[in-house]
C-alpha cells in the first residue's frame, strides 16, 4: 500500500495491488477519528475523470455524512475498513512521510 494522492489535513489516497482507498479526517467539534473506504467503480470513474478535486468533493461528502457518529446512517458507516488494513496504513503513512521529508 502506498499513498499517491493527499489533501493536507483532510484526506489521503492509498493504492494496493489495483485497489484506490481513501482515507479522510472528519471532524464534528471537538471529535476528530479517520475513515478509510476503498473506491467503488463510480468513484474510481470520478476520480479517473476530475482527479483530485473529485476526491475532495468526496471527501466533504463523506465527513458531512458523520460515518463515526452513533446513531449515523451515513453510506459510508459499512464501509470504513480501517481496522483491515491498519497496519498496511501505519507502513505507507511511514514511507510516505520519510519521503516527504526528503524533499
Amino acid at each position: 500500500m502506498e499513498v499517491i494522492d493527499n489533501e493536507p489535513h483532510f484526506w489521503f489516497l492509498l493504492s494496493d495491488a489495483g485497489s484506490l482507498f481513501l482515507d479522510v479526517n472528519c471532524e464534528h467539534g471537538a471529535v476528530g477519528y479517520n475513515v478509510l473506504v476503498q473506491l467503488n467503480d463510480q468513484e474510481r470513474a470520478g476520480y479517473s475523470n476530475d482527479g483530485h478535486e473529485y476526491l475532495s468533493k468526496l471527501a466533504d461528502k463523506i465527513s458531512y455524512s458523520a460515518p463515526g457518529v452513533i446513531g449515523s446512517s451515513s453510506e459510508y458507516k459499512n464501509r470504513n475498513v480501517a481496522l483491515r488494513y491498519a497496519d498496511a496504513i501505519n507502513t505507507a503513512f511511514s514511507a510516505w512521510l520519510a519521503k516527504e521529508s526528503e524533499k
